[in-house]
Formats: C-alpha cells, structure tokens, sequence
C-alpha cells in the first residue's frame, strides 16, 4: 500500500492555518453547530459487561434510522474513516473499482493506496448518473462501483431506480456498491433513501458533518450487509478498535435532537440557496445544474478562466475562499458552499465577481 497525499485535504489544511477568510465559501457544510450547547449524560461513558454504554445505545439509534439489525452497522471515525475501512476491506491489489467523476478525491484515494485500478466513470453534464456508462465501464474484475448521493460536489441526487440499476450491475461481476450519503438528509422536500435500503449489495455512509454541522464530533457510520460490514470493523482493529467514547456520548445527543438540528439546516438552505441561484443564474457566462439538495453547488467558468488561478486571486486579494474544481477531477469550475451565514454568502459572492469581472 502507498499512501499518496490527498491534494485536496492537503490545501484546506494549508489555508485552516491561515487567518480566518473574511468570507469562507469552501465551506461544505451547515455552518457548525456549538457543542457546549448539548447536555452531557455521563451515564453514555458508563462501562457496561465489557463496553460503555454508549456504543451499544447509539449503534441501536443507527440501525433503526435505516432499520436494518445492529450487526450491520460500524462506528467509525467520520464518513471518511467508513470509506477507508470500506476500501481496504473491499478490493486487493489489481482489482478494478469503478467511481464517478466528477468525485470527491478522498474516495478514490481509499482505493488506489489499496492498489486497485481506477477506472473513471464520467456524470452526465448535469450531474446525473447514466447506469449505462457504468455498464460499460463494467468487466469481470470490477470489485466496487463508488458514488455519492447527494452528489459532492454538485448536490445531484441519485435516484432509488437508478441505485437499483448500479446495483444490478455491480452484482453481475459480484461486486458491490459503496454510497457516501453525508449529505443525504439533505434532500429536503424529498423522501430520502439510503443504498443500503435500495440494493442488497450496497454500503451506506454518513455522519452528522454535512448536513447538521457537527463534523468537531467526527462520529460516523457504514451501514450494510453483515458480509461487508463484518470484514470492515476487522480492518477497524488495526487502525483503532473503537471511537472515541466520548464522541460517541455526544452523538447519541445530537441524535435525540436531530429534528431541531434538521429544522436548523432546512432553514438555512432556503435562505442561503436562493441567494446562490439568483446569482448564478443571473450571470450567463456561468452554468451549473441546480443542486437538489445539501450546501454546495458546483459552477462552471467561462472558457479561458483557470479555477485554481481564479482561487488564488480570491484568496490573495479578496479574502475569500471557494474550492477549485480541479480536486474534483473537474478543472474549469469551483465548488461554492452557502452553509455559512447569509451575510457572509452574499458578501463572498460580492468578492468573487469582483475578480471574475462578469457584470
């Protein structure tokens, strides 16, 4: 295995250690939500006969908010933790494994350190999923097909026939489907469905980041198959055995409150997401296909304009910062997220079109 350096991960850390932008709209999440303001109930960190209470209690709540038994579910360090244990715990050396692109770079990462080949499958240019190129892409050795819903970065949704169609697909050669689903409930309007309740041979991601602004908490889950799952929390041995109890604790809170945090970003997105669509839509040089859900939409630039160029403009003369489409394998766009306050959004897009010059 050869862990190559996540460029993406890479820059954001690079710009945490900087002061804090005036106007950050790389931000890919409901803005954050205090964690002083949950209750703390030390009977959670409890130890029990042989684990504090906590594991048990929130591995309950997690399988009964996808109602599949507590054998299929894993505790693990954020969606990303899930999407590595799934990776290492999927595919060896030389087999094939099928993602979409645009896509989010960590996920392919996770596979091509576990030495996998990496076969590409290109979105429609509205961001939808077309099975058929994932039919195509298909051969005896593809072990995993990869994707996300709603889709990061344009906030597409995949929907239950077409998850259905991957799933048939996948199966045919035996493999399976991994869906990072961390921004999931937020289809708001819509009626939510987790792979792993759509296919028999589809892995569930989420945690609480995206959507409900708790990423500080870094708990997070795959949901699954007993197969797949088990052969992932053996992988969990080697990198860490449990999460943290504490985090746990915290997370079995945020649950028990869920709809008012759900209520929080509902509300958010129909301010903020308005905001963002008059802007882009306004602007005849830009083209996007609307999210149908989450905090991020995916804009394309005019021809000529190089995303990370335009980045490092925003960033050195504008205080600004949106995330360049290059680390989404989708050079000539940026990811703008409209989690944050609407203030800052409408100032943020004040800034980016004073470099981008457009009116």
């Amino acid at each position: 295995m050869r862990f190559n350096p996540i460029e993406h991960l890479a820059w954001g850390s690079a710009n945490t250690a900087r002061p804090t932008p005036a106007c950050n709209l790389a931000l890919s999440s409901m803005q954050r939500f205090p964690l002083n303001e949950l209750p703390w109930d030390p009977s959670l960190v409890a130890a029990g006969e042989t684990l504090p209470k906590g594991y048990g209690t929130l591995t309950e709540m997690i399988a009964k908010r996808y109602r599949v038994p507590a054998n299929q579910v894993l505790l693990t360090l954020g969606s990303s933790g899930a999407n590595f244990l799934a990776a290492a715990a999927l595919v060896r050396a030389g087999d094939w494994v099928l993602i979409e692109e645009p896509t989010y770079e960590p996920l392919w990462r996770n596979f091509e350190a576990m030495g996998a080949e990496i076969r590409f499958v290109p979105r429609a240019p509205d961001g939808s999923v077309d099975p058929e190129q994932f039919r195509q892409a298909t051969n005896p050795r593809v072990k995993c097909i990869v994707t996300s819903n709603l889709h990061n970065p344009t906030g597409r949704h995949i929907p239950p026939e077409t998850m259905r169609e991957l799933g048939r697909i996948a199966a045919s050669t035996g493999a399976s489907v991994l869906c990072d689903e961390v921004y999931l409930d937020s289809l708001f309007g819509g009626t939510p469905q987790p792979c792993v309740r759509t296919i028999p041979n589809g892995i569930s991601t989420a945690s609480l980041t995206k959507v409900y602004g708790l990423g500080n908490l870094r708990c997070g889950w795959a949901v699954g198959p007993r197969e797949l799952i088990e052969p992932m929390g053996h992988v969990l041995q080697y990198v860490g055995v449990r999460h943290s109890i504490a985090a746990v604790a915290m997370t079995i809170l945020a649950l028990e409150r869920l709809e008012a945090l759900y209520e929080r970003a509902r509300r958010r997105y129909e301010e903020n997401f308005p905001v963002l669509a008059r802007w882009v839509e306004s602007r005849p040089a830009l083209r996007w296909t609307p999210p149908d859900g989450g905090f991020v939409g995916f804009v394309r630039l005019p021809s000529g304009i190089d995303d990370d160029a335009l980045v490092e403009r925003l960033i050195r003369e504008q205080d600004t910062w949106v995330t360049p489409g290059r680390f989404f394998r989708a050079k000539g766009g940026v990811r703008i997220g409209f989690g944050m306050p609407q203030p800052e959004l409408v100032e943020g897009l004040r800034r980016v079109e004073t470099v981008l010059k457009l009116s």
